[in-house]
């Protein structure tokens, strides 16, 4: 075998010494030998840049190891998702892409037989380059930057393969939606993980991965929309029970038009009552809805439950929030 084929240096050896450096050289001579033709692998990872109220741009890297141990291909795009879905599917809808731009496309080889330092360097041809977005551009309209969540409120989360994730009984994103759409159905057998858990003024991002030791290395962006996201915060927020105002109602409107007169009648009593209101299944199965007492545990600390009772008007029971489900603003 030529050494030169390999990329080794021309030595001129003595005889023990040229002996022992074969030896150990052999193995890995063959070794690279048999792996000659590495399966051809692409590596995706994306990295949210920046959001608004409406929209969010993730960076999408692409390396593409051509099937090469000497070659590879590298493509950048600039992806803009829309953070608006229909409301029927916030339960399970994702970030829409809505624009893709490919910013850069560049290869880099090296040369097989390189034996000096500079031939050993790599060579980089750009296949193409965007000129048309600038940085400025891009911080003036996604000019909000996410915040990471700390480990408490990371650990409030359960992760199943095909349940998915959930805060509670909230869910967070589906496993199948995970799998197909995140993913793309691409290494289907491998398992998926979630890296962290960041947000912005409306929105959770996930940061989740699927990779290997050796060759898999995916790493996707997942915005949960606006309304989904309030769900999820709220479970991370909840409260193991609460009081409850008056009976339960069979529509959102109801019990808001019946929270504001309750506030406004203990408001005039010179009490203090922060209603929000929380969906629920009741015993009969029909989705109802609930006043509670953000303030419960101060009432019940300082026994002034008897006397907001009084305020109220109508009957307060306490109830444990297993089972809430959505929580929406009396106004």
């Amino acid at each position: 075998m030529n050494m030169r084929s390999i990329g080794f240096p021309r030595f001129h050896l003595g005889l023990g010494f040229g002996r022992i450096w074969l030896q150990r050289l052999l193995p890995a001579m063959i070794l690279t030998s048999a792996y000659a033709t590495p399966d051809r692998i692409v590596k995706i990872e994306e990295k949210l840049l920046g959001s608004n109220e409406d929209s969010y741009i993730v960076l999408r890297t692409e390396s593409d190891n051509l099937g090469s141990y000497y070659s590879g291909r590298t493509k950048q795009y600039l992806d803009e998702y829309s953070k608006k879905v229909e409301d029927k599917y916030f339960d399970s809808a994702i970030g829409k892409l809505v624009g893709s731009t490919l910013l850069l496309d560049v290869s880099t080889s090296v040369d097989p037989d390189a034996v000096t330092l500079e031939e050993r360097t790599p060579k980089s041809q750009v296949h193409s380059k965007d000129s048309s977005l600038t940085l400025a551009e891009l911080l003036l309209k996604f000019s909000t930057f996410s915040s990471k969540w700390g480990d408490e409120s990371f650990n409030r989360l359960t992760l199943h393969q095909k349940a998915g994730i959930h805060c509670g009984i909230a869910s967070v994103i589906d496993g199948n939606i995970m799998t197909q759409e995140v993913f793309g159905n691409r290494y289907p057998e491998q398992d998926w993980v979630l890296d962290e858990v960041t947000q912005d003024m409306n929105c959770i991002f996930l940061k989740v991965a699927k990779r290997t030791p050796d060759e898999i290395n995916e790493t996707r962006i997942v915005c949960i929309p606006p309304r989904r996201s309030q769900k999820v915060l709220s479970h991370l927020s909840i409260a193991p029970f609460y009081l409850l105002a008056g009976p339960s109602y069979a529509s959102l409107e109801e019990a808001r038009k019946q929270a504001q007169l309750l506030k406004k009648k203990v408001s005039e009593a010179n009490g203090y009552f922060q209603p929000e209101i929380w969906s629920l299944i009741d015993g009969t199965l029909n989705q109802v809805y609930v006043i509670a007492d953000q303030n419960t545990k101060e009432h019940i600390k300082g026994g002034s439950f008897e006397r907001l009772q009084n305020m109220l008007g109508v009957s307060i029971t306490p109830r444990d929030s297993n089972d809430f489900i959505e929580r929406f603003a009396v106004e």
